[in-house]
């Protein structure tokens, strides 16, 4: 798979989201087979990105993942004949702290893959050339394959920037977005709201590609290729079929593709339930997952489900939960009544809690919080990365994973191995 270019903005905010929906549901209307992928751990940006490709996003994260693991990733999700494109996170060069690590510029550089610049041309002529070269100057390791500019509104302003940046520093401008505030995707705090949270998605989708396809060059887009990958995954052995029942709903949908395929690899065989609308666990489960965004948003309608409550607080199951996993089996959340199978409480904080990269007892992880409160016997703490001071983040012993970060399965493939062995080894026990 050589195909694929990286979309990464001068910063956030300047509509890289919008655009990567665009080119994704034009590419997919002229039928080439398109992968879509994000940098970092962002779970949101990904339900969009399947909604407008029709197929599943994936994740590559530079810091929590091995390189190799990143390029396999991308090897083997995107075939040979696909084009992938893949949407950066923040600013091209934004990572940790002032380094790279772990965002846009860092994976571009991992997978040999070239950047598409996406810059916000408002206000803007022959400044534009200045902020392309910057970007171009600052790490020649990179190759920018082209820029598209977006927030403009008249084809004449777009010819300025692009007879500009062409002429001062030599990359193509590929084309531009216009403003159109009909077709504005709601926005949230670091990120975009779920699709079923927005109305007339599909129409919103369509008017996007339309609009690519009228002002964007995606046969040249098309034509992008990076280096080839010779990465593979690992071969995982499966420890037996183990029955999981995986929360799936609007409340817990923290999953990242890649980690749930690991899972399966290793033998989880996912039994699908809602802890909103179901009243008990699906049968035959040895173990339950609840992974969700740690936000209070749901708490009222979780608690309402007094008798998934019920069941989850006397199943007596091995027990995997971060996030919002990790309040729900808790006592309360904000005041309202949770399963109680542990005795902490927790509450909603106005601002983020706990934000970005942590590495924990039991390898690297990410948070992304507005709850506070500490779990039921932590015994596990977590440190951001160049910083001292560490602080309880969850509770990880056999046949219980209770997490405020987020884990990714590949980054330390025996945790969820160890997990699914214990899970294995009691059900056998109990036969």
């Amino acid at each position: 798979m050589k195909a694929r270019f990286l979309l990464a903005a001068t910063g956030s905010g300047a509509g890289k989201t919008t655009l990567t929906l665009a080119l994704l549901r034009a590419f997919k209307q002229r039928g080439v087979k398109v992968v879509p992928f994000k940098v970092g751990p962002d779970f949101i940006d990904p339900m969009w990105h399947a909604v407008a490709a029709g197929v599943p996003s994936h994740n590559l994260d530079g810091w929590l993942l091995p390189p190799g693991i990143v390029r396999a990733l991308l090897r083997a999700k995107a075939p040979a004949d696909s084009l992938a494109i893949i949407e950066g996170v923040m600013g091209l060069y934004d990572g940790l702290g002032i380094s790279d690590e772990g965002g846009s510029a860092h994976v571009a550089r991992l997978t040999g893959t070239p950047v598409v610049l996406v810059l916000d041309g408002r206000g803007m002529a022959l400044s534009a050339a200045a902020v392309v070269k910057g970007f171009c100057d600052l790490d020649p390791r990179l190759v920018i394959g082209g820029v598209i500019i977006n927030r403009i509104s008249s084809d004449a302003h777009y010819r300025l920037i692009k007879e500009a940046v062409e002429q001062k520093v030599g990359v193509p401008v590929l084309g531009w977005l216009p403003e159109a505030p009909d077709i504005t995707l709601d926005s949230r705090e670091l990120g975009l709201v779920p699709p079923e949270h927005c109305p007339q998605v599909q129409e919103k989708l369509s008017k996007l590609a339309r609009l690519a396809e009228q002002h964007i060059d995606l046969d040249r887009l098309q034509a992008l290729t990076g280096a080839s990958l010779a990465d593979e995954l690992p071969e995982m052995e499966p420890v037996g079929q183990v029955p999981v029942a995986l929360a799936w709903d609007a409340a817990f949908a923290a999953y990242d593709e890649d980690t749930l395929a690991l899972w399966e690899l290793l033998g989880a065989e996912f039994l699908p339930f809602s802890p909103l609308k179901d009243k008990e666990l699906p049968p035959g489960a040895q173990a339950v997952m609840l992974c969700g965004s740690a936000v209070a948003r749901y708490a009222e309608a979780l608690s309402s489900n007094e008798p998934m409550r019920t069941a989850i607080r006397e199943c007596n199951l091995p027990l995997w939960a971060e996030g919002l996993g990790a309040a729900y089996v808790g006592q309360q959340l904000g005041g309202f009544p949770m399963c109680g199978l542990l005795r902490h409480s927790s509450y909603a904080s106005p601002r983020l809690a706990r934000f970005g990269y942590v590495q924990t007892d039991v390898g690297r992880a990410q948070e992304f919080r507005y709850l506070e409160g500490e779990i039921e016997g932590a015994n596990v703490t977590a440190t951001k990365p160049g910083r001292d001071s560490s602080y309880p983040c969850g509770c990880h012993e056999p046949g219980r994973h209770v997490f405020w970060p987020h884990t990714q399965g590949w980054s330390n493939p025996s945790l969820v191995r160890d997990f699914l062995a214990y899970v294995a080894f009691r059900a056998e026990a109990y036969e």
